[in-house]
């Protein structure tokens, strides 16, 4: 096996440990948690499997990532949050603050009447927490 394909492979096997762990046993979470700045009544669905996949798939470069980060983004236009800007975070490398405004459109926000919502602003917080092993 070629060495990017372990690390594709390696970091598809971290991504699914970290949905898991992030996810719960739910896909959705109440929109108060984790100090989130969203309106009463909403919920928001987390990025998918393939989106969270994308957006980590730079951090390999750095075999681990531990940070702790906010976007926020002025409105959602049916259910899709836009104008996305990071918030907090500017401290950490340039790869892991890429990572978290690429995460952070891709949630998905539904209203009180289960709607896709609109609004704003939303403060999304991402939390980078990643491991990979080189094999040589």
């Amino acid at each position: 096996m070629m060495f990017w394909q372990l690390l594709a492979l390696l970091a598809a096997m971290s991504g699914q440990e970290h949905a898991r762990a992030a996810q719960g046993p739910a896909d959705q979470a109440p929109a108060s948690q984790s100090g989130a700045q969203i309106p009463a009544g909403w919920t928001v669905a987390r990025p998918d499997q393939q989106g969270w996949q994308q957006c980590m798939r730079p951090l390999g470069a750095d075999g681990t990532a531990d940070s702790r980060m906010t976007v926020r983004c002025e409105r959602v236009e049916n259910g899709e949050p836009r104008a996305c800007q990071l918030e907090g975070g500017r401290e950490y490398p340039v790869r892991h603050r890429a990572a978290a405004r690429c995460l952070a459109p891709l949630y998905r926000f539904t209203d009180a009447d289960g709607q896709p919502a609109n609004g704003g602003p939303v403060t999304i917080p991402v939390r980078l927490s990643v491991s990979v092993t080189n094999f040589h």
